[in-house]
């Protein structure tokens, strides 16, 4: 790149000559994914790459690559691996590599990074996701390029796995890690006719009514195996793969989606129908609507809003003045981490180099896993962040946390990391591990009146699932289990006539019990044989709390 200097203008450095965007772009390909050796040729290969290519990297992970990586983000030496963060550094070149792609118009200069995240699939070792020795490959695909307000979002998915040897001794790779990335190319863009999203997604239901049936059979993109693939109660579940194209910045020049219809039986998913739809005249995918409508019942977690702070007081994050041991470390030279002129040419506040992201979210997700997950890097099991704000070198920050849900058993921490002024800097979301613990229930005794019941009224589904079990203990012992938990009857009387009473009958009279003494199986409840008319079972405090009632056989 050539630049002119002009000291008679207000703005006296000047890019010289045509194509400075493309020269910028062989720049940073030079730092970012050039091969020792075949440095030109490599470059423009990378730049001539399409976003709808697939990018593959190896990397062998060595002693020094781990020591240099702790010593950057000042974590213990001591240990031998390195925090499932170091998944950027192994797969960085395929994730740099989105934004060098020859549909990714743009001034790199105005490069800035929006989100990151982490989720663990596998951890071979508690306190470390990878470890010296470690043959690593990744995968990356980009999964949309979208033009929002600011500028471009380049947004990709990689799969960072160990390769390991199977019983057949043959090489598998074993996942670890699934990043997702999101870059934005500051600027104003029209070329709309280059971006994309593709959505992979599954969502589940379980319809409550034979209405919810009917709907969703009369669905023109839905192909049901068979008019009795669906019915009420079924446990459902749509594996989409959406692919839209923009318009504008808020509407839609096409849409498509393709995937299949599960049915969930006795723990596995048995295929019942496919879903193929494809319009130009729609603003949203049709199953987004009718999901959203018909939601999931099969929720994962519980969440409250604001959640309680989780730490005495904030913790301290102490900024390095100097970028560059982090840069070598993570492979990221981007030289507006390290030079004024390029921070200058590329517009950042202040006019000065500012400090990696990721360094910060990585001393975040560090003390996450210290404060909340034991010490241990697997117990942080997914790992969420969104970059706010620009940090620079020798700021000082501070990080709070809230716990604000539960989800699948774990616990979702929501972290605010502010600089010294107050302002946001880092969002994060965390699902961590609970420690483990023991929940015990008491027996006789722990029911009252009523219980259950707000959320009978509140859920179709428990309401369901109450009149269901009501319905057979009626039909099988001549009760009602929703009379006793709504009034607490002192008595109940069983009357055994006719055919359906003469079937209660020998319900009761097929119970066993085993005796105490001699250890046989003796009836038990003796007093009822084939001459009984009926029987009344009491307790003065209520039958909710005769364990009979509530727990039958």
């Amino acid at each position: 790149m050539a630049f002119q200097y002009r000291p008679a203008l207000s703005c006296s450095i000047h890019a010289e000559g045509s194509g400075f965007i493309d020269k910028v772009k062989a720049f940073y390909a030079r730092f970012w994914v050039a091969i020792d050796g075949k440095e030109e040729e490599s470059c423009k290969a990378a730049c001539a790459e399409s976003v709808k290519s697939s990018f593959r990297a190896d990397f062998l992970i060595t002693k020094e690559d781990i020591a240099a990586y702790r010593v950057a983000l000042n974590l213990s030496v001591d240990k031998v691996g390195a925090p499932a963060d170091f998944s950027t550094v192994v797969s960085w070149c395929p994730l740099i590599q989105l934004v060098l792609t020859k549909e990714v118009k743009g001034n790199l200069l105005n490069l800035v990074h929006l989100k990151h995240s982490y989720k663990l699939l596998s951890s071979r070792k508690a306190s470390a996701t990878f470890l010296p020795g470690d043959d690593i490959v990744s995968t990356l695909n980009i999964v949309s390029m979208r033009i929002i307000d600011s500028g471009k979002v380049v947004h990709a998915v990689a799969f960072i796995s160990h390769k390991t040897v199977n019983a057949q001794m043959a090489e598998v790779p074993e996942p670890l890690v699934e990043l997702h990335s999101e870059f934005l190319i500051r600027g104003a863009f029209d070329d709309f006719e280059s971006t994309f999203s593709i959505d992979k997604s599954t969502d589940t239901f379980v319809p409550c009514h034979q209405e919810d049936v009917e709907i969703l059979k009369s669905r023109s993109w839905l192909t049901l195996a068979g008019d009795d693939s669906v019915s009420i109660g079924d446990h459902l579940s749509f594996e989409l793969t959406t692919k839209k194209q923009y318009a504008s910045t808020g509407s839609l020049s096409s849409v498509e989606v393709s995937g299949i219809l599960f049915r969930e039986e006795t723990g596995s998913n048995v295929e019942v129908g496919t879903v193929e739809f494809k319009s130009h005249d729609v603003n949203e995918s049709p199953m987004v609507a009718f999901l959203h409508q018909m939601k999931s019942t099969k929720s994962s977690g519980a969440f409250a809003s604001g959640g309680s702070y989780m730490l005495e007081k904030p913790l301290e994050i102490n900024v390095p003045v100097n970028a560059l041991a982090y840069a070598v470390a993570s492979r990221d030279l981007n030289p507006i981490y390290r030079s004024k002129y390029a921070a200058i040419l590329g517009h950042l506040p202040k006019g000065k180099p500012i400090m990696h992201g990721l360094w910060i979210a990585t001393k975040v997700r560090a003390l996450a896993v210290q404060s909340f997950g034991q010490g241990l890097d697997s117990n942080v099991v997914e790992y969420n962040v969104t970059f706010d704000g620009m940090v620079y070198p020798g700021d000082k920050l501070f990080m709070q946390a809230r716990h604000i849900g539960v989800e699948n058993g774990n616990k979702v921490l929501s972290i605010e990391v502010v600089n010294s002024s107050g302002e946001p800097v880092i969002s994060a979301h965390a699902v961590v591990k609970q420690a483990p613990m023991a929940f015990v229930f008491t027996g006789q005794g722990s029911a009252e009146v009523g219980m259950g019941m707000d959320r009978y009224q509140a859920s179709a589904v428990a309401r369901e699932i109450w009149d269901r079990g009501d319905k057979h203990l009626l039909d099988t012992f001549g009760f009602s289990i929703l009379d006793i938990v709504r009034t607490n009857p002192k008595a109940i009387t069983v009357h055994f006539g006719g055919r359906k009473g003469r079937r209660i009958r020998e319900k009761y009279m097929s119970l066993t019990t085993e005796d105490p003494e001699t250890g046989e199986s003796v009836p038990l409840l003796p007093e009822i044989n084939a001459r009984t008319q009926s029987f009344t079972f009491s307790l003065p405090e209520g039958l909710l709390l005769r364990p009979s009632s509530t727990s039958p056989r």
